[in-house]
């Protein structure tokens, strides 16, 4: 069950939001349970890390939480751009278009399932091996040197030996 915070000041506009979510995840078999908070003050004063899955609103949140998907919903076009500079997911017009949030929800189902990965035999020195695990998130890139791999990653680099074939690892 996926649990999304919207920020939205008019009833009617929580309302309608929650209907159109709810509908997208019975088309899918799933659930949704909200929060509503009528100002982005009384969402940041209750928001921890973790809380949300998502999280629908017109205020800024990344100087909180940089990995949360952020959809903004507000009348206003003429802030659309600047909205962007935190990236959020999408920007979404009200009333909302169901087409739109079905692509916004779908992004969030994406963003939400286990991230990709590989396993490799990684070598630790002396014959020993391990192994481990590669998000391929954190990949950055890979060359080989003296037959053996080199993945180079965000958290640090992953050797492994190369056998005769050059794309086979173990």
């Amino acid at each position: 069950m996926m649990h999304i915070a919207i920020v939205e000041d008019f009833v009617f506009d929580q309302k309608h939001l929650i209907d159109l979510i709810q509908k997208n995840f019975e088309e899918h078999g799933e659930m949704a349970d909200f929060t509503c908070y009528e100002s982005g003050e009384a969402f940041l004063k209750a928001f921890r890390p973790g809380l949300f899955n998502a999280v629908f609103m017109d205020i800024k949140l990344r100087t909180v939480a940089a990995r949360i998907p952020l959809i903004f919903v507000s009348n206003e076009r003429d802030y659309s751009l600047e909205g962007y500079r935190v990236h959020p997911l999408d920007y979404l017009l009200k009333p909302v278009d169901a087409d739109a949030l079905d692509w916004c929800l779908n992004e969030i189902r994406t963003f939400l399932s286990e991230p990709a990965y590989i396993e490799i035999q990684a070598v630790l020195g002396q014959g020993q091996s391990s192994c481990q695990r590669i998000l391929l998130d954190d990949f950055l890139y890979a060359e080989t040197q003296n037959h053996r791999l080199i993945i180079h990653t965000l958290k640090g680099d992953v050797a492994t030996r190369l056998c005769r074939r050059a794309d086979v690892f173990i």
